[in-house]
């Protein structure tokens, strides 16, 4: 057909459309031909489904718009795994601390006196408040643990010689500081002995405080569940072949929807979390008290103190009285804390040296210079008390309270000379 030359053929409709070859690679553009004078537009044919799009050939004529090929749905999403379940809470712990005391029975109100604790009821059993000294027996100064004391700790006060006489009190509500003692609210729980009946006044007395520890940590947080695999995405159709040549053909309708994926399996369940840690318990007594039963005179240079008698049953065998009653020993490893008091009398003016140290070691852990008394009713007389505050110790470690004085003429109280030994919860 010449240059420029257009045939048209009105008479002519347009026939289904054939599929479409591979196409083949791209040509060299030829040149461009010289634009002819526009035919009458013919009827739109029907629209080809579309073929699948092959590389660029060479450009012809447009033909018809293929109809979209089916495009199959998405599957659906698997279901999320169920939430691991959530650790457990630790227990509550507590700590347990005992000091020397007299019971006061003459007054049910204001200061105790030094060394003392009163009831704010005559009939003891109905009390609702004690009232504690914030000195001890010996002038020992706890004022720093009377004021740790808190709504739900507890207070055992025990005849210090009989474990069965005793009384156990809640803390009901925060104590009030005083000058010089405490008013710590209370509320009876149980009773034994002489407890029950009413203790006599000036008894010697031990005072146990028992602290509430604070919760456990929380357990872990179980592992999220796996998330369902998608379900398999439907296959697109295939896309037609274009259509000769000529004018727009109509829309081809739109392809049904795919089918519904298979449902993604479910998420494995996550793992437990751990169970949180439980706090140490603090319902058994974890202290032990001795003291020396008789004097001794004499003495010269460092010596250690041994401790033959107890005042209350030793449940965790911290001590013994008869195989080195000067060492107090740890059954297992933990905190622990010794407190001591030593009484020197008969010393002419050289004074003292008191320690304590650990495992018969060289050198003391904790020690205090002490001047004796010049002059006076008290003269050439020594009272000291010491602590070594908390020691993380090792199974078997030990402690030993020593005293070191050149003054041979001194002598070693009784009774008065005693030690409490106590394990942190």
């Amino acid at each position: 057909m010449p240059n420029g030359e257009i045939r048209i053929d009105l008479n002519s409709t347009t026939g289904p459309q054939g599929t479409q070859g591979a196409t083949g690679a791209t040509g060299a553009t030829g040149n461009t031909g010289a634009t002819g004078s526009q035919g009458a537009q013919g009827t739109q044919g029907i629209q080809g489904i579309q073929g699948a799009t092959g590389t660029t050939g060479a450009t012809g004529s447009q033909g018809a718009q293929g109809t979209q090929g089916v495009q199959g749905i998405q599957g659906e999403q698997g279901e999320q795994g169920e939430q691991g379940e959530q650790g457990t809470a630790g227990t509550n712990g507590s700590s347990s601390t005992v000091f020397p005391y007299k019971a006061k029975t003459g007054t049910t109100t204001g200061d105790p006196g030094s060394g003392y604790f009163i009831w704010n009821n005559a009939t003891q059993v109905n009390a609702t408040q004690l009232n504690i000294s914030h000195l001890a027996q010996g002038s020992l100064d706890i004022d720093v643990v009377l004021a740790l004391i808190k709504t739900d700790d507890s207070i055992i006060i025990q005849d210090e010689g009989v474990s069965n006489n005793y009384q156990r009190w809640t803390v009901s509500s925060s104590p009030t500081i005083q000058s010089g003692y405490i008013q710590v609210p209370v509320t009876l729980d149980d009773s034994g002995g002489t407890g029950t009946t009413g203790f006599a006044n000036n008894h010697n007395m031990s005072l146990f405080i028992f602290s509430t520890g604070t919760q456990g940590p929380q357990g872990i947080q179980g592992i999220q569940g796996a998330t369902g695999s998608a379900g398999a995405t439907g296959a697109a159709g295939a896309t037609g072949a274009t259509g000769a040549a000529g004018s727009q053909g109509i829309q081809g309708i739109q392809g049904a929807t795919g089918a519904t994926g298979s449902q993604g399996i479910q998420g494995i369940q996550g793992a437990t979390g751990a169970t949180g840690a439980a706090g140490a318990a603090g319902s058994i007594i974890t202290a032990a008290r001795g003291y020396r039963s008789a004097g001794a005179t004499g003495l010269t240079g460092l010596v250690q103190i041994g401790y033959n008698t107890h005042d209350y049953i030793d449940v965790a065998g911290y001590h013994s009285t008869s195989t080195n009653n000067a060492r107090w020993k740890a059954p297992a490893a933990g905190r622990y804390r010794l407190t001591a008091q030593v009484s020197m009398s008969s010393v002419s003016g050289e004074g003292a040296i008191v320690g304590i140290d650990k495992n018969d070691s060289a050198s003391f852990i904790w020690q205090q210079t002490l001047a004796v008394v010049p002059a006076g009713a008290l003269a050439g007389v020594i009272v000291a008390q010491v602590t070594t505050g908390w020691l993380n110790l090792a199974v078997n470690d030990y402690l030993a309270v020593s005293i070191y004085c050149d003054d041979a003429s001194w002598d070693l109280g009784s009774d008065s000379v005693w030690a409490v030994f106590e394990r942190s919860a």
